[in-house]
């Protein structure tokens, strides 16, 4: 039986920034998760969108990564915060939604 392949179309922000890392690093998901100490399981839902990591996941998947924690949980979280922030006319809240913006582009480049 064949490999399931994760196809960057099918990811989340996060999960692109997964494969991204892995297609550099010449490593698998399998390796990601246990240098994570995240179950392999959990981690492709990750990828996938389907999961919500919980700060320590992301904290422990950031080490593996290369990418600092908070950066981390914009790109996992991001679209929940930015359709937080959207209902708000406060200026603060533009400045997080821009943030948001330019972490994943630096993520995803």
């Amino acid at each position: 039986m064949g490999l399931l392949k994760i196809q960057p179309e099918d990811c989340s922000v996060l999960g692109k920034v997964i494969l991204k890392h892995m297609r550099e690093n010449r490593t698998s998901l399998r390796e990601v998760s246990k240098a994570a100490g995240i179950t392999h399981p959990s981690l492709r839902l990750y990828c996938l969108g389907q999961g919500n990591p919980t700060c320590n996941t992301l904290r422990r998947l950031s080490k593996v990564l290369k990418i600092h924690p908070v950066e981390l949980y914009f790109l996992a979280h991001g679209e929940t915060i930015k359709a937080l922030a959207s209902t708000s006319e406060d200026k603060r809240f533009r400045a997080i939604l821009n943030g948001i913006d330019r972490i994943k582009e630096k993520a995803l480049a």
